[in-house]
Formats: structure tokens, sequence, C-alpha cells
């Protein structure tokens, strides 16, 4: 949907569980998984929906049933097809429409459940701060609530591929077999949603880890094909498309605060630089030689860098209306000061009880953009105008 994105939905998800976490609770999230979700939508059930729960006109509802009805598909292999058929259910895959209208079919199951929730696509869970067994009733009374509206609109949970994690840094854990239609669910130690990698304890370590091998492998794969490519500037270009967008997906979610994670992430990018000057040189880099050097030589930025500026693209989109987030944008505190004083600061930052917190996507977004306070005001430079005050700010080559 316009507006909202992988990042908005992971962002919106994981600073609730930040916020519980450093607060010693506990989330229980249910993560649901449709059989066949796009394949298996009732055309009829839709267009009373369009109707009834969205106020179409009945010119458009006839519209949306002509662009659904008497639609046929086959199989091709090399110059063999199979017989044609007729799809009497679903949306078409691939198409513009397609997305939009399994949204509208789903979107009266989103309204009937109580605990939070995050929707992205057929990608949907539920989840609740949990600190007695209460709590956890509550959240198996919307899953049965779930489990009933899929019986009553001809879609179906794969109960098998349903998984729910408890996160917490608590030694007792509230425990309690959440179950659908008498089939306990998995429960699992981490579990990848829309691409990261969530532990328990958020800390993302595994997430890191499956980052930095599978992003080893592409850049093993850009060397070995290097001699069909004679301009550093598209190796670079390259590395860049491959590499690099893996590295930063989803980063405000999963950012590595500790030095150790850092320097391991940022090794990539380094190896790749020093391989480029050698190409070039005929000379490989000595070790330890300025990092610097390297990115300014190949015009780059350093990842920490680009996860800074990422931050402050966010929040200007965020407050400008460009994102659709209301829930993170209720949560920014701007700082008023009681006096006239020299502290320069647009955002007031809560103490943190552990440094997890500190990892959350707003407190990251806020001290980010807290550093060019006294020069910035995010509510009138541009986003250019913002960049460029960041860098000037900071002593890296730009």
């Amino acid at each position: 949907m316009t507006r909202r994105s992988c990042t908005t939905n992971l962002a919106q998800f994981s600073q609730f569980i930040y916020e519980e976490l450093d607060g010693a609770g506990q989330v229980d999230v249910v993560y649901t998984d449709f059989q066949k979700a796009f394949d298996k939508i009732n055309h009829k059930l839709l267009i009373v929906k369009t109707r009834k729960l969205f106020g179409f006109s009945n010119n458009l509802s006839l519209l949306v049933e002509s662009y659904l009805s008497n639609r046929s598909q086959f199989v091709q292999i090399e110059n063999s097809k199979s017989r044609k058929f007729r799809v009497t259910s679903g949306v078409p895959q691939g198409s513009n429409l397609g997305p939009l209208l399994f949204v509208l079919f789903v979107n009266d199951l989103l309204e009937m459940v109580d605990c939070m929730k995050v929707a992205y696509a057929d990608d949907i869970k539920i989840y609740k701060s949990v600190s007695s067994m209460n709590d956890c009733l509550r959240l198996q009374s919307d899953l049965n609530d779930i489990s009933r509206w899929c019986n009553n609109n001809c879609l179906h949970l794969n109960v098998m591929k349903c998984n729910v994690v408890n996160f917490t840094r608590k030694r007792n854990v509230i425990s309690f077999d959440y179950n659908i239609e008498g089939v306990n669910l998995t429960r699992l130690q981490e579990v990848k949603d829309l691409g990261v990698v969530f532990d328990q304890k958020l800390s993302f370590i595994p997430h890191i880890n499956q980052l930095i091998l599978s992003c080893s492998k592409v850049y093993g794969f850009i060397v070995r094909n290097a001699r069909l490519f004679s301009s550093s500037s598209t190796l670079v270009h390259l590395f860049n498309a491959l590499v690099r967008s893996k590295l930063e997906y989803g980063c405000l979610v999963w950012r590595p605060i500790y030095n150790c994670h850092i320097n391991r992430l940022e090794a990539l990018q380094r190896k790749f630089l020093k391989w480029l000057a050698f190409r070039e040189d005929g000379l490989y880099p000595p070790r330890g030689c300025d990092h610097a050097c390297l990115l300014s030589r190949f015009d780059t930025r350093s990842l920490h860098t680009r996860r800074s500026l990422n931050a402050l693209k966010f929040l200007f989109n965020l407050l400008n209306d460009n994102l659709d987030c209301p829930e993170l944008l209720g949560k920014l505190n701007f700082f008023v000061p009681p006096r006239c004083t020299r502290i320069s600061q647009t955002f007031y930052l809560k103490t943190h009880r552990t440094n997890l917190l500190s990892q959350s996507p707003l407190s990251f977004v806020c001290s980010t953009a807290n550093q060019i306070s006294s020069c910035c005001d995010l509510h009138w430079d541009s986003l250019v105008s913002i960049v460029n005050k960041y860098l000037n700010l900071n002593s890296e080559v730009s």
C-alpha cells in the first residue's frame, strides 16, 4: 500500500517489543500463514464486501466482478500445453489489483482482533504484552476469532506453518500452549519476519550472522566474474546493488549498536574496496590502511554513516506525512525546555533501563536528529539540506 512498506511494518512491531523488553516484560507473538491465500479468495464474498463494507457503487462492483470472472489458465512446458480450465476463486497474482483486492477481503478480519496486529499482504501477526495467564487467554481468544473468520470466509490457515514466539529476557517465561482448532502451534526461538530474523531476546545476532554469510557469497560471485568488467565504477554499482542493498534492508530495525557487530558488517565493504584498489594499482593495500581514504577514493560512505542517513530520511518522511505510520508518529516526544537554556535538541529521549531500548527505531532516529538540532529545522529544511548538514557535522569525507 502507498506510504507503507516492510520497514514501517517492522519498525512499528519492533518498537513495541523494544519498549516492553526494556521494562522487563514479555510479548507473545503469533505468526499466521494462510493456505494459498491469493488463490482461495471467494469472488462472491469479495463482491459482497466491496458493497457492504466499502460502499462501492453498483457499477464499480460490477467492474470488479467482471475483472475476476471468466478467467482461464493453462500450463505450458516448451511446446506442450495443458487444457484450459476456469479460475473460480482467487485474485490475479502479479497484477496491480491483486494485493489490493486481498487487503479488502481480509480487512474485516483485522478489525475484529482486539490485540495488537500488523499485516503486510497475507503476512499477519498478532501480539500482546503478557504479564499473566489472562493475557495469554485474551490472545488465544483472538486466535479463535481468526480461525472462525477463516472458516466463514472460505480461507484456511496452514496450522503447521503458524508459529508463536515469546519475546522476553526474563528467566521465568510465562508459557502458554496457543492452538488453532485444537492443534498446538510450534514455538520458535527465532523467526524470519519479512526478511529480518528476530530472536527471542531481540539481539539480532542470528540475523547479522546470516546476513554476513549471504553477502560474503555474493561478494565472492562478484570477484569471480570481475574479468567481465573493465570499469571500477561498474563494479561499485554491482556491489551496491547486490551486497549493500542487503546490508541496509530493514537496518532501522536490526541496527547493531556494539562495535564488534558494526566492524563485522563494515569489514565486508572494506574488503571490497581494498580488492578494488588492488585491481587498479596491482598492489594490495597494507593491513590497517586508512578506511576513510578508501571510502573517499571510490566515492562512497561507511555503512554506519549510511544507516544514520537512512534514519534521518525515515524521520523526515514520517514528519512530512510521506509515511503512513501513526503508531510511530504518536510516540515522538518533542523537547520543550522549561526555561531558556543552551541545550539544543529537537526530541526528548526517555531514560533507558537497558541498552536495548537505545537500539529501537525511534530512539535511533531521534538521537540522530538531535545531533543536528543546532543547525537544522526538520520542519522547514529540505531532505537534501538535512543530509548535507549531517555530513558536514561528521568528520567522515562524503
